[in-house]
């Protein structure tokens, strides 16, 4: 893993996350708990995230900054009862969270419920055994700024059914992805970072705190990424820049848009400007993912392919609604049994709202 502060080996951030599970441990923390991490891009958020999974807890990153609406509603609605931040501001102390019981930083502590992770942990941590079924990490959908979505999905629809998607994005190449992701770890098209790139894959995870394009430019030469993750807007500013002195773009194999409908003018402008493919991946934070990794992208090829080895595709006509169950389908949403009616059928497949047609060009 390699953020701006440098390169983190696997044995620097296993003890970072096992000092982190620690102290949260010492504060009562355990199995099930909900426990909010809003840290930027870093380090820090990578191995808070993968604390809270060994501990058998429930993450719910959402990414820092202005506004206290949604972060209060988020905190409380699911009901955390701890919240790991880089800024005490950042844990909403004017809100009232009856549920809130801890506030973790690394800086002297604050808040009223203040916890420092610069302390060391009074004993070792020793994990235990997890279920695999069991809720690992809440998604954060799109939603009013008021009320945000959120989505519950557990250890293997994490580790199995995401991870599978990203690992086909590799196109069969047998070597480890070096991925820089370019969106906020705490984001749906995000959480491809800590529990998947680094937890499930074992590839090396790149990032930057805020978004850079010229810095992110210059990480393709210094660390010589496979995959670039981004949004639209993110990958054209990134074609639009000259390249810089002793551009290496020879570990690179394709540049990855999610997020948002890529236009076809980003993508040829990328197509020319890095010389690679460009994969645009369809789905949500709904448990959803379709991408174009095996088809490439045309007109007639749409959103590509399905990869069976993630979702089954329920074909109900030449052009209906998309539904999808599989290996990554999300327990629930969270404290919102109407989210559930509405995007979910009685036997389990979520309902999209989209409508779509498959053949065989995609």
């Amino acid at each position: 893993s390699s953020d701006l502060a440098g390169a983190v080996t696997y044995a620097q951030l296993d003890a970072e996350v096992r000092h982190i599970a620690s102290r949260l441990a010492e504060s009562g923390l355990g199995a099930r708990d909900i426990i909010a991490v809003r840290v930027p891009n870093g380090r820090r958020a990578v191995a808070a995230e993968l604390a809270v999974a060994a501990l058998g807890a429930v993450a719910l990153p959402y990414p820092p900054g202005h506004g206290s609406r949604g972060p209060a509603s988020l905190l409380g609605r699911s009901r955390a009862r701890a919240v790991i931040v880089e800024n005490a501001s950042d844990a909403v102390p004017e809100a009232c969270l009856p549920h809130l019981e801890a506030v973790f930083s690394w800086a002297e502590p604050t808040h009223p419920k203040g916890r420092s992770l610069a302390v060391p942990a009074r004993t070792p941590f020793r994990p235990s055994p997890v279920d695999p079924e069991a809720p690992a990490r809440i998604l954060v959908s799109s939603g009013s700024e008021a009320e945000p979505k959120m989505v519950a999905y557990s250890h293997n629809a994490i580790a199995g059914g995401r991870a599978t998607y990203v690992r086909a994005l590799a196109c069969g190449d047998p070597g480890p992805m070096r991925n820089l992701v370019l969106v906020p770890l705490a984001s749906s098209f995000g959480s491809l970072g800590a529990p998947v790139t680094v937890a499930a894959l074992g590839g090396t995870l790149l990032v930057q705190d805020t978004y850079d394009p010229r810095q992110a430019l210059r990480t393709l030469t210094e660390h010589r990424p496979t995959h670039v993750f981004a949004v639209p807007t993110m990958l054209r500013r990134l074609a639009e820049l000259p390249p810089p002195p002793g551009e290496d773009l020879s570990g690179l194999r394709a540049l990855v848009s999610s997020g948002a409908a890529l236009p076809d003018a980003t993508a040829a402008a990328c197509r020319r400007r890095f010389g690679r493919p460009v994969i645009t991946v369809y789905g949500s934070s709904d448990g959803v993912n379709c991408h174009t990794a095996a088809t490439g992208l045309s007109p007639g090829t749409g959103t590509g392919l399905p990869d069976p080895a993630v979702t089954d595709i329920r074909i109900s006509g030449p052009t209906g609604e998309i539904q999808a169950r599989g290996p990554m389908t999300p327990l629930c949403y969270v404290a919102a049994p109407d989210l559930d009616r509405r995007y979910r059928t009685p036997d389990g497949w979520v309902r999209t709202g989209d409508r779509g047609r498959l053949d065989a060009r995609g």
